[in-house]
């Protein structure tokens, strides 16, 4: 079927291009304002293959049939230049001039434009961080390493785990895509992270607001985007080698990659292996339900573990068409902290003399991913298609327990769910003149779970959903694009039912329902409006209008017990609809010189938004906690986003960010719960290039970050109080040959502050987050 699938999409789309005359070439040469060839220059064609220039800034791109081209040139330190390339009856040749730009932030590397919110053709707001940025900022986790870009935060649990939040949303409603496929890994749970290796990551894209046009359901508060690694040409073979500590936990990490390029084909492998001890916190003590209990020399008992994660990928790029297929493996295991199964007792705290031992309760997952990825070039159009396979394996394991109706089981698996997903994207990118182009796309996923252990908290289910859109960008002018798209959804949620025996009845045929058999079909359509005004290269204005949608999720139709990692029990309603959006976007941003301006106001209103909301009682199972409702009601959000960079004296950066977001259920008029607070950073960076010796580059910073007191919450959601956080920063770069090693040091929460994060799971039993933490890492390219 694929095979027949290909062809189709080749035969079809070929004859075009066959018709057409050429082949033709387009080469160049680029220099920077001074003069100097900038070698190694990235260059971005037609938005999907990525040429990189020679040592004397030398390029050429052949095989081309004619029409419309669009070249981006990227090269860190430089503004991006974009440049439209048309091809009629001969070869092209280009000079490129590039100027440079002083702004930076902490190697933030802005792949759009110099306005750091995208293309500004493009009117939805897309920051891009690269690799030096994730490696710079290793606090634990990737989307840690995200939250100092504003309207970006994260829910965590202790160390290792955390998901994202995009402008107060989060769970379904953030979609992550690796390499053109959604991220499947049971991402409708708290504690449940993102399942990728930070270190295997070269560029990031963060889409802000909604982007279910394209994306899908999930997508309904925004997108982040894992690129595919840039596919060089020319002969190579490098590698690098990063390790890192910490002090809070005694963490050690390596991770070490290799990539072999030759005539276009490479192949590229990364190994990562994290260990870790319980991590410390600034008290002796909490406060869970009145009772207070100890914290055994300041460290979170049972909360060591460890990761290892492998990838491989091999691809080819040639002229017309470009293929790369990945395997990769994320291997996590995990202590829970004791009072994370049942309610905190105070003998399960007692210290066992063992920091890294790894202890019940624990979690162990593995995500197996198999991500194919190709683009074939049809003149100026291009077909992109993303094929995916992924096997989600997660078990949490405890002592057993009795459960009132049944005996004490047997074995220590206390909820397994093996999740299987095949997933299908093809998009084909037409550009139809210099001023009009566009996209339409196809995706369709399939998905089967199943469950096992002496728990039940989530039956057996099949899903289906499959989607089609059309997107269409219109430039008339060189100060104005505007773009609409439109898309159709469809949906299956097919849930079995689940029963118990009860053994407290004479009748041993007599069971306990769990949830009833549940099959549920959906279907949507969203649109979206957007315009993009760029009158000079020191402003640009982005708004965007459209609605959205998101399917209810198998969780939360029938979910119905315990879910021991969020200290809760859970339960679905069968009834919920799918919930519908009206959201809107402003983006303001101005750029001259060293100085740098931000300000992006939002709003949405939904019907029928879906929450988990904290109800009034217990649960009547044992060791069940406090019970949360998946419930449906109409809700507004707004907020607002602003940074501001100014560079002086050379050296010198300043660079603050604040963020605010506010929403308000309508029917109960009461916030949602799990809302971040208001938070403002302040940082002050010095930066020297050394042009002579062993050292090339040194680097300080100090950070102040501000949270607000979170006192609008939902009804029975604990209340937040406010905190501040001071951290330095100091990175050097040595000269090792034609590259640069870096060793960086880091100190994390300095004043070793003892603080609560409104986004935490461990804010329920009253917990602080992590204390001081001294982070030292090295990478050394090979």
């Amino acid at each position: 079927m694929y095979r027949v699938f290909v062809s189709v999409f080749i035969l079809v789309f070929s004859l075009p291009a066959i018709a057409q005359q050429g082949p033709f070439s387009i080469d160049g040469h680029i220099i920077s304002s001074d003069g100097d060839a900038l070698p190694n220059t990235n260059i971005l064609f037609a938005r999907s293959r990525v040429f990189v220039s020679d040592d004397h800034g030398d390029f050429a791109i052949t095989g081309l049939a004619r029409g419309q081209y669009e070249l981006q040139f990227f090269y860190i330190g430089y503004d991006t230049l974009t440049v439209n390339v048309a091809i009629d009856k001969k070869d092209v040749h280009l000079d490129i001039k590039m100027q440079e730009n002083h702004l930076s932030l902490n190697e933030v590397i802005v792949f759009g434009d110099h306005y750091r919110t995208g293309r500004v053709e493009q009117s939805q707001t897309v920051v891009t961080v690269g690799e030096d940025f994730i490696k710079s900022q290793n606090t634990g986790t990737l989307m840690n390493s995200l939250q100092k870009l504003p309207g970006i935060s994260a829910i965590n649990t202790g160390v290792g785990i955390a998901k994202p939040v995009i402008r107060g949303m989060s769970f379904n409603r953030v979609l992550v895509m690796d390499k053109g496929i959604k991220q499947e890994g049971q991402q409708w749970g708290a504690d449940h992270g993102l399942e990728i290796d930070q270190f295997d990551l070269e560029k990031i894209e963060i889409v802000k607001g909604p982007a279910s046009l394209q994306y899908g359901s999930d997508a309904i508060g925004g997108a982040l985007r894992i690129l595919p690694p840039v596919t060089d040409v020319g002969n190579q073979l490098e590698g690098d080698l990063f390790t890192t500590y910490k002090s809070n936990n005694a963490l050690v990490g390596i991770s070490a990659g290799v990539r072999a390029v030759r005539n276009g084909n490479n192949v590229r492998a990364r190994m990562s292996y994290q260990d870790f001890g319980d991590y410390g916190v600034p008290a002796n003590s909490f406060t869970y339900n009145g009772f207070v209990l100890p914290i055994y020399n300041q460290r979170l008992k049972n909360t060591a573990g460890n990761e290892k994660d492998f990838s491989l990928s091999m691809g080819m790029q040639r002229t017309r068409m470009s293929s790369s297929i990945s395997v990769s493996n994320f291997n996590q295991r995990s202590g829970l902290f004791p009072g994370a199964t049942g309610i905190p007792r105070e003998y399960q705290l007692e210290d066992d003399g063992d920091s890294r031992n790894i202890d019940l309760p624990t979690q162990k997952v593995n995500h197996l991913k198999v991500i194919s990825n190709t683009t074939w070039l049809f003149g100026s159009n291009w077909l992109e298609a993303d094929f995916g396979y992924q096997y989600n394996k997660r078990q949490e394991l405890g002592n057993p327990h009795a459960h009132g109706y049944q005996p004490t089981p047997e074995g220590d698996l206390a909820l397994g769910l093996d999740l299987q997903t095949l997933s299908a994207n093809v998009r084909y990118n037409i550009n139809l003149n210099e001023k009009i182009s566009g996209i339409a796309g196809l995706q369709a996923q399939y998905q089967q779970n199943e469950r096992s252990g002496y728990e039940f908290l989530l039956a057996d289910f099949t899903t289906a959903t499959a989607g089609v859109f059309l997107y269409q960008e219109y430039t008339p002018s060189h100060q104005f694009s505007m773009n609409a798209g439109v898309r159709y959804d469809y949906g299956m949620r097919d849930i079995d039912e689940y029963s118990e025996p009860d053994y407290t009845t004479t009748d041993q045929q007599d069971s306990i329902l769990r949830n009833p058999p549940i099959f549920r079909t959906f279907n949507d359509v969203s649109a979206a409006l957007g315009f993009s005004y760029y009158p000079s290269i020191h402003f640009n204005a982005k708004f965007n209008l459209g609605t959205s949608f998101r399917m209810p999720t198998a969780a939360e139709l029938s979910s119905n017990g315990v879910h021991h990692g969020t200290f809760r029990h859970e339960k679905g309603d069968p009834s919920l609809q799918s919930e519908r959006g009206l959201q809107t976007d402003l983006n303001l941003t101005w750029q001259k010189k060293n100085l740098y301006f931000l300000i992006t106001p939002f709003f949405a209103y939904f019907d029928k938004y879906i929450y988990l909301a904290p109800q009034s009682y217990f649960s009547d199972l044992p060791a069940g906690g406090q019970v949360y409702q998946y419930t449906q009601n109409d809700a507004v959000f707004t907020g607002l986003e602003a940074e501001y960079d100014w560079d002086f004296w050379n050296f010198f950066g300043f660079h603050t960010a604040a963020e605010y977001v506010w929403n308000l259920n309508l029917d109960t008029n009461l916030p949602l719960p799990f809302t971040p607070p208001f938070s403002w950073l302040a940082e002050l960076e010095y930066t020297c290039i050394v042009n002579q010796g062993l050292i090339a580059r040194y680097n300080i910073s100090a950070e102040y970050q501000f949270f607000a007191a979170q006192n609008r919450v939902d009804r029975n959601e604990h209340a937040t109080p406010g905190y501040n956080l001071v951290g330095l920063t100091t990175s050097t770069d040595i000269r090792l040959g034609k590259k640069n090693l870096r060793l960086s040091l880091s100190a994390i929460n300095l004043l070793n502050t003892k603080y609560m994060n409104h986004l935490s799971r461990y804010r329920i039993l009253n917990l602080p987050e992590q204390g001081r933490n001294i982070i030292v890492s090295l990478n050394v390219p090979l």
